[in-house]
């Protein structure tokens, strides 16, 4: 098993199938020794209200809460040297350093490799094992707020760029002639459609990108005839990106930054106030497939990609 945070890459014996640690240029050997709070589930964050006139509780509905990591690693001088031991104890204090941020925590094992994001939930400090100068311990705590865990990737759906309609029947002049090859109808515009399929065991985050030319135009998911509109103007070298999952996304491919939950990004710009919602917001359900096609106003040269990410409770 191999976990990479920030700066850090341990590896190795917590894994039931054995292993060796992983050593860094310095000659430092990183050991995952704990890796508490990744496996399972978080507990539901349940919230029941007395109910005075009848037995029983009232109840909401019970999200799950926050998932809380904590890292356990062992770091040891191959070389028996202190100097080593000191640079790899302020490359620990320094993790997760921008408290801004939230970063990936991959957690590599047989099955593949899986990530959260992940920002600080407590002090990081050292111990020394065996009083030696050469050898340390930490638990570094963490939490995700989002408590799903991810494929690395984001997978992209295409519609094809819209084309305009071409030819078709001239009934001008002497009239339509039907000999040689016979009558040419022309070709038809193309119908912006893209399709995502869910992987894994929890909803999967889906990202829409539109780039112009357009405007006003909508995206409808055609299973369940949920509308998203976005009243904005967008030149053809513009992409807004929305996101219809409740949480942040990051990494999205061409954002500038995390798209904010049930939001829409434009450049650097928060775009939600262009984007109205009819019939919920569209959902990637586990072993789902999902069709969006884009409508409204659009001109040629538009494109609709759907991006969308492996989740896993």
């Amino acid at each position: 098993m191999i976990v990479t945070l920030d700066t850090l890459t341990a590896g190795g014996q917590f894994d039931p199938g054995g292993g060796s640690g992983y050593v860094d240029a310095a000659g430092v050997e990183w050991t995952l020794t704990g890796l508490t709070g990744w496996f399972g589930t978080p507990a539901p964050a349940t919230k029941r209200t007395a109910r005075p006139t009848a037995p029983g509780m009232h109840r909401a509905a019970a999200y799950k809460g926050a998932r809380t990591i904590v890292l356990g690693i062992t770091a040891t001088v191959t070389n028996q040297q202190s100097a080593p031991m000191r640079t790899a104890e302020r490359a620990v204090a320094a993790l997760c350093r921008d408290s801004a941020l939230l970063y990936p925590l991959v957690v590599e094992d047989h099955l593949g490799k899986l990530l959260a994001y992940v920002e600080l939930d407590g002090e990081i400090l050292p111990t020394l094992r065996d009083g030696m100068d050469w050898s340390a311990v930490w638990s570094i705590p963490l939490a995700a707020s989002d408590p799903r865990r991810f494929s690395p990737a984001w997978t992209a759906s295409a519609a094809p760029t819209v084309v305009a309609a071409s030819g078709g029947i001239d009934s001008t002049g002497a009239g339509i002639d039907s000999t040689g090859v016979g009558i040419d109808s022309g070709t038809s515009g193309t119908v912006p459609i893209a399709q995502a399929v869910a992987t894994g065991t929890a909803t999967n985050p889906v990202v829409l990108a539109v780039t112009g030319p357009a405007s006003g135009f909508i995206v409808t998911e055609v299973e369940t005839g949920r509308v998203l509109s976005y009243a904005g103007q967008l030149g053809p070298a513009d992409t807004v990106l929305i996101n219809t999952d409740s949480q942040p996304q990051y990494d999205v491919p061409g954002a500038s930054g995390p798209v904010p939950g049930r939001g829409a990004l434009l450049g650097t710009s928060n775009a939600r106030v262009a984007l109205s919602v009819f019939g919920g917001w569209p959902r990637l359900s586990p072993s789902t497939v999902r069709s969006y096609l884009l409508g409204g106003t659009y001109g040629v040269g538009a494109s609709l990609t759907a991006y969308s990410r492996g989740a896993y409770e």
